[in-house]
């Protein structure tokens, strides 16, 4: 998971749990305070510890965007390449062509 997103994640997480006790402590049962910052910690280390978890299916759809990215780049450079020496021979076949004229 990219820092941007642990970072708002923990900001968001912290938000929510400081506005819960705000709660508990006026309206609810304060005793509960203790337990939501356990949690509350818990979470926090709990994204920034932990890997994120990613399937056999992820992984395969990764190497297959990878291998169609790479065919893309490899088409492009030889359509390039073919261009490049299609305009050497029309350049080189007029200039053969002109040349005879004269």
């Amino acid at each position: 998971m990219p820092i941007k997103i642990k970072i708002s994640l923990t900001i968001y997480i912290i938000i929510i749990a400081i506005s819960v006790m705000f709660y508990e402590k006026l309206l609810g049962q304060p005793e509960l305070i203790y337990t939501l910052i356990f949690v509350t910690t818990l979470m926090i280390i709990g994204i920034w510890i932990f890997p994120e978890v990613v399937t056999k299916k992820l992984l395969q759809g990764l190497r297959k965007i990878k291998k169609k990215k790479k065919k893309v780049i490899i088409n492009k450079l030889i359509s390039n390449i073919l261009a490049k020496k299609i305009l050497k021979f029309i350049y080189f076949v007029n200039f053969q062509f002109f040349q005879t004229r004269n």
